[in-house]
């Protein structure tokens, strides 16, 4: 190889790449999601007063928090595309990587949980947890609420908070370096903190049973998470839905 043709060559690149192409759509996208969550607030107040049996689950609708849900998810959208994720409607990502792959892995683990609750009825101690009898109030409003749930899960957990430390640290700081790294340490911190914050409620779990549930939500969360990364933020949200959908609609619990 001659000294020109090696200086030509292009370096190999140290993180993925920044993303600026598709934010309108993506914006529309977001805003789209969040139009069908206001959509069943409103249907679940005007309609099905008493859809929420746990007090918790009522305060997550309010309409404070779906504004500030509203806005921090398009603050990580605009993020999003400056630390490597794909677009929402990425040309280059396929639905089965985008839709399929994620819901089927959702209806996977939504059978493990299913499974689980089988062999041990650890929701009684849950519901118990939460000074309910049951949390299933019904097909109708366990599907309003259970497919416009993820729009609040994702943020809170994903959508803001991993793309604002991605462009903090490796963006600004290191340069656009060591981005993948940090991606995957927050991926697994953060699918930490779910199972954490839920699994510690349960009094009287056990040891065992207590690992187990936690092992169980740190693999939907961060399946969550790698289908993000690879497929753009409606992947997590298909992940998440089909799960929910299984687990809490379908099984009544």
């Amino acid at each position: 190889m001659t000294a020109t043709a090696s200086a030509a060559a292009p370096l190999a690149p140290t993180s993925l790449p920044v993303r600026r192409d598709g934010v309108a759509a993506s914006a529309l996208t977001w805003l789209g999601l969040v139009a069908y969550l206001v959509l069943a607030k409103l249907l679940l107040d005007a309609f099905l007063p008493d859809a929420f049996a746990d007090p918790s689950q009522r305060a997550a609708f309010a309409w404070p928090v779906v504004a500030g849900v509203a806005a921090a998810g398009l603050a990580g959208v605009w993020l999003m595309h400056r630390t490597g994720f794909p677009a929402a409607l990425d040309a280059r990502v396929s639905n089965r990587r985008r839709l399929l792959t994620p819901v089927l892995l959702g209806l996977g683990l939504g059978g493990l949980q299913i499974g689980i609750d089988l062999a041990t009825g650890y929701t009684r101690l849950l519901t118990a947890a939460h000074g309910v009898a049951q949390q299933y109030t019904g097909v109708l409003p366990m599907l309003l609420i259970f497919t416009a749930a993820p729009v609040l899960v994702e943020t809170v957990y994903r959508f803001l908070l991993i793309p604002a430390a991605l462009w903090l640290v490796s963006g600004v700081l290191l340069r656009g370096r060591g981005q993948a790294p940090l991606f995957w340490g927050l991926a697994v911190l953060t699918s930490l903190w779910e199972p954490l914050e839920q699994t510690g409620r349960i009094s009287g779990a056990g040891t065992v049973l207590f690992g187990v549930l936690v092992a169980q939500g740190f693999a939907l969360n961060l399946a969550e998470a790698t289908v993000w990364r690879r497929a753009g933020l409606l992947a997590p949200l298909a992940l998440r839905t089909s799960f929910y959908v299984l687990w809490h609609v379908l099984y009544v619990h």
